[in-house]
């Protein structure tokens, strides 16, 4: 039984699929984690509001992409299937998963710093480079939401 479609669709597609079932599974456990944080408190949005938006709107979309394959397709030319591509897509996702593992006890600033800084550097930038926006951006984002009077997590170091 022949459906047209060729070996690499078929590749592109089932992975594809794969990473909708990641991303929703990655979503699953930011709302996981955030059941543990107050949605609202006194002054407004608690630590769990980004986190139960965050998660609620990707799961979302990762079952969009289940069922509504043409919306995350693209053309097989288009695809890059390289072994550097597959590389920084599963370097993306552990690093997802780690950092989602981490925030509690490392807190907000140095999980961010960590996994800003390993991305940057997965997708091309240099270490210089990635270290500072790294740092710099989990910095201020966190005061940011220190300014707001919304919580995010210190960790057991007190970052």
């Amino acid at each position: 039984m022949n459906d047209g479609m060729g070996t690499r669709e078929k590749m592109a597609r089932q992975a594809q699929r794969g990473a909708a079932l990641v991303f929703a599974a990655l979503s699953v456990g930011f709302l996981w984690q955030a059941r543990e944080y107050p949605y609202l408190d006194d002054t407004g949005p608690g630590a769990g509001f980004f986190a139960i938006w965050i998660g609620g709107l990707g799961l979302l979309v990762g079952i969009g992409m289940l069922l509504w394959p043409q919306w995350a397709e693209a053309s097989v030319e288009q695809t890059d299937a390289s072994p550097g591509a597959a590389r920084a897509i599963a370097v993306t996702l552990v690093a997802l998963a780690a950092a989602g593992l981490a925030l509690e006890a490392a807190g907000f600033r140095l999980t961010s710093f960590v996994l800003l800084a390993v991305l940057l550097r997965t997708y091309g930038t240099t270490w210089p480079r990635a270290l500072l926006f790294a740092a710099t951006m989990s910095f201020l984002v966190f005061a940011l939401f220190d300014a707001l009077h919304l919580r995010l997590p210190v960790g057991e170091l007190g970052f």
